[in-house]
């Protein structure tokens, strides 16, 4: 081990203990020593490159070290993981202290932003379809929450948070309804980091945010708050009635596995985000949907899903077409699967990403990834 990755592995080992101190200061004699313990055995398990760093004067930053440093500050101590689901309690908590007034003389608090030219991970993006002149843009963060520029155009025109006390702040996907433009859907969670050993996601969602005037503010739809996932959103035109097509998936945030619940698949809704109705077909040999990474509409109106891998590594490169969009209606191709699942090396099937063609309905572009 060389000079730099003895010190960083040595501050790791600092932080750990100093995080046992702050967190564990309630504790004593042996349990807190225990916990030490169990501290330097998960960062012992950090895979070596972790521990490395790149020579010379541009080395990258650490966004991994960073990640395992707020792992560490953050966890449940008896529960060994960062115990997410309690954000919403806490957000719900939060929310009430907003609505109470406030104690005489005290300061009423307001926030300037400091401005940034560095932007985050960005998967979502929406031209505004209110703005006639086409310049207002929607963009979402995986772990930033939604954001605005009115002139896109305009390189001196400021991206703007919409709230930074969403429910949840992980953003995949932006849609509009095109029946109703002023109703935004915006789906939460990244599914993309969740599928590796290490580097889970860290954006766990929270279901699907929705907005009925145009974009200034959002509630979290209650059927979908326990969508862990929700990669994708398309709205359909049907008989004059919005139809939402939701995918959805589980995965792993620090070790341990997020199911959405009810479960996987792509769901149907017919009465805003109401109800649901889960119409895809199960994996082969199981009772589970498939997960969902991609849903596109063709101009013809015909739906194309893309799949993605679950946790367990099962279900990828699959792609289903439906005119119906119901329950028993889809083709299935699996064509590229199979020649995925027949090579000597990466041979597990991935996600697809898929762009039907705009000039002509028969033909969509695909993109497969394999692990």
């Amino acid at each position: 081990m060389n000079r730099k990755q003895s010190v960083i592995t040595l501050s790791l080992l600092v932080f750990a203990a100093a995080s046992a101190t702050l967190i564990f200061n309630v504790f004593s004699g042996d349990s807190r020593k225990e916990y030490e313990r169990e501290l330097l055995a998960m960062q012992s398990q950090i895979p070596e490159n972790i521990n490395q760093e790149a020579e010379g004067e541009n080395r990258p930053d650490r966004p991994d070290l960073a990640a395992i440093q707020n792992f560490f500050s953050i966890m449940d101590p008896e529960l060994k993981t960062v115990p997410v689901e309690r954000l919403r309690t806490a957000w719900d908590k939060t929310r009430e202290l907003e609505k109470a007034p406030l104690k005489q003389d005290m300061p009423m608090l307001f926030w300037e932003t400091a401005g940034s030219n560095m932007g985050g991970r960005t998967r979502a993006i929406m031209f505004d379809p209110n703005d006639a002149s086409r310049n207002k843009v929607w963009a979402g963060a995986v772990t930033g929450g939604i954001w605005y520029n009115n002139d896109i155009s305009n390189d001196q025109s400021d991206w703007m948070p919409v709230n930074d006390f969403l429910s949840n702040l992980s953003i995949s996907c932006i849609v509009y309804d095109p029946n109703d433009p002023m109703t935004f859907y915006a789906g939460t969670g990244e599914a993309e980091t969740a599928r590796v050993i290490y580097r889970e996601s860290s954006g766990v969602g929270m279901g699907i945010l929705k907005s009925t005037d145009g974009g200034a503010s959002w509630d979290l739809i209650p059927s979908t708050e326990s969508f862990q996932y929700v990669t994708d959103i398309q709205i359909r035109d049907e008989d004059g009635n919005s139809v939402i097509y939701a995918g959805v998936a589980s995965g792993i945030y620090k070790g341990v596995t997020h199911n959405s619940t009810p479960s996987n698949g792509l769901f149907r809704s017919v009465d805003g985000g109401n109800s649901w109705t889960q119409v895809i077909p199960d994996m082969p040999g199981t009772d589970e949907p498939y997960a969902i990474s991609d849903i596109k509409i063709q101009g013809d109106g015909r739906i194309y899903v893309g799949s993605m891998g679950t946790p367990e590594l099962e279900g990828g490169a699959t792609i289903f077409y439906s005119d119906q969009g119901t329950a028993g209606s889809w083709t299935v191709f699996e064509d590229v699967k199979n020649l995925i699942e027949g090579q000597a090396n990466h041979n597990i099937p991935g996600r697809v990403i898929l762009v039907p063609s705009p000039s002509e309905d028969n033909i969509v572009y695909a993109l497969f990834s394999v692990e």
